[in-house]
C-alpha cells in the first residue's frame, strides 16, 4: 500500500505508529474470519497474536527437521525430553518505509500474511480448520480462505484504524489498549543486551551495565517498548533500531554485530 499524507493530515511524531496499526489491522482481519465462520474464539484458541515490533505470530507444532536457525521458528521451545511441543509460529509481518518533507509524507506498507502455505511453519486456512475441529464444526461446510478475503478484511481494518490514529485519539487515547490486548509480550521477562537502542526514565536511578533483566510493562506513545528491571529503571526500545527474539527473550539493536 502507498500512503500519502499532508502535514495537516498526519502528526509527523506518529509515522512510526503505522506499523503497529497494520499488525493491529491483520489481527482483526484474522479475528473476522474467524467470526464469520462461527469460530468467535480462533484467536484466543490458536494463539495469534502480535509480536513487537512488526510480526504476526500463531500456535503452531515444530518438526524434527526444522532449520534451528529459521526466524519464523522463534517462538518454538523443545522439551528437556526432545518432544515436539505447540509454540508460536510465524505467519506473517509488516514492513513500512516513510519518505517525505514539508509538503508531506508518503508511506509504503508491506504486509505478508501466510494463507495457504502450512511449512515450515502454518498459515491461516490450517488456523481455520484446526478450529472447526475443535469447535466440532464440519470442515466442508465452511468456505475456503481466500488471500482476497484476507485482504479486503485487513484494508478496511486498517482504514478505521488509521481514522483513530489520526484523530484527536491517536494512538494511547485510541489503540494503545487494543494493541497491548493482542500482543504477546505483556509481564514477559526479557534479557536487554548492551546494543540495544532507546532511551532510560528514571534518573534518580543509577543506569546499569552488561545484559539486563527487565519485565515488560507497556508500549509507549511512540510504539517503544517499555520494560523495568528490578531496581525500578525503565528502558524504552526504539522498535526501528531492536529486535526481539521470542525464543531466546534477548533484545539487542539490529545492527548488532556478535564479532
Amino acid at each position: 500500500m502507498l500512503l500519502k499524507y499532508s502535514p495537516d493530515e498526519l502528526d509527523i511524531t506518529r509515522i512510526t505508529l503505522i506499523q503497529h496499526v497494520v499488525c493491529l489491522a491483520a489481527i482483526q482481519a484474522i479475528q473476522r474470519l474467524g467470526e464469520t465462520r462461527g469460530l468467535p474464539h480462533l484467536l484466543e484458541h490458536q494463539q495469534v497474536g502480535i509480536k513487537w515490533p512488526n510480526d504476526i505470530y500463531a500456535r503452531g507444532k515444530r518438526n524434527d527437521d526444522d532449520d534451528d536457525d529459521d526466524d519464523s521458528l522463534e517462538g518454538c521451545r523443545r522439551g528437556s525430553d526432545g518432544d515436539q511441543p505447540s509454540c508460536r509460529v510465524k505467519i506473517g509481518g509488516v514492513l513500512c518505509q516513510s519518505s517525505g518533507g514539508a509538503s508531506g509524507v508518503s508511506i509504503v506498507v508491506g504486509v505478508g500474511l501466510n494463507v495457504f502455505n502450512d511449512a515450515p511453519t502454518t498459515c491461516l486456512q490450517t488456523l481455520v480448520d484446526d478450529e472447526c475441529v475443535r469447535e466440532g464444526v464440519p470442515l466442508e461446510s465452511l468456505r475456503p480462505v481466500t488471500r482476497e478475503e484476507v485482504l479486503g478484511m485487513l484494508c478496511t481494518s486498517f482504514e478505521d484504524l488509521m481514522q483513530t490514529l489520526t484523530g484527536p485519539s491517536g494512538f494511547v487515547g485510541g489503540l494503545q489498549h487494543l494493541y497491548k490486548r493482542h500482543w504477546i509480550h505483556q509481564n514477559e521477562t526479557v534479557l536487554i543486551d548492551p546494543s540495544a537502542i532507546g532511551t532510560t526514565t528514571s534518573p534518580s536511578v543509577t543506569p546499569r551495565t552488561g545484559v539486563i533483566q527487565a519485565v515488560v510493562m507497556d508500549i509507549s506513545a511512540s510504539g517503544y517498548l517499555v520494560a523495568q528491571d528490578d531496581t525500578g529503571q525503565k528502558y524504552q526500545l526504539d522498535p526501528d533500531l531492536n529486535s526481539l527474539n521470542i525464543l531466546s527473550g534477548v533484545v539487542r539493536s539490529k545492527y548488532y554485530d556478535p564479532r
